[in-house]
């Protein structure tokens, strides 16, 4: 039973980061594979989009648009991760994340830095943990002008 635990753990770990990461490097489809259909997602504080349950794709083509629109790179660094096996098929998972979004604005570059946490519910389904929930509280940013 410990075994399985270490392992859901490990298993969730990975998922997380690949979120993250598959978010810097634009890799848009494979995102859904870690999330439930419909998710609930309160992000509020980083995209001004109300907290609610959407699509996968109204998540992934909000995402899309606000990373995409607004900053020519990405990147995320997850700080630290806590996960909770709360059953055979639910776990929570908190995350510490350091975000960079670097932005070009006529031609001077700065990068927002964003330190915040995610907080995640998840569901075991067909073998796969998937996100149902997830919540970012933003603890602090700040904006820099980079290339001088």
């Amino acid at each position: 039973m410990n075994e399985e635990i270490t392992n859901d753990k490990q298993d969730i770990k990975d998922a997380l980061e690949s979120v993250h990461r598959y978010r810097d490097h634009a890799m848009w489809d494979k995102i859904s594979d870690y999330f439930i259909d419909k998710p609930y997602v309160d992000d509020i504080e980083l995209t001004k989009e109300a907290a609610g349950i959407k699509s996968i794709k109204e998540l992934i083509a909000g995402w899309k648009h606000e990373l995409r629109s607004y900053f020519y790179a990405t990147r995320h660094k997850v700080q630290s991760m806590s996960v909770k096996i709360l059953g055979s098929k639910q776990a929570s998972a908190s995350s510490e994340v350091k975000g960079q979004y670097f932005i070009n604005d006529r031609g001077v570059r700065y990068v927002l830095n964003v330190d915040g946490t995610y907080e995640y519910n998840l569901v075991k389904k067909a073998g796969r943990w998937k996100i149902g929930e997830l919540t970012f509280k933003l603890k602090n940013q700040s904006l820099v002008q980079i290339g001088l």
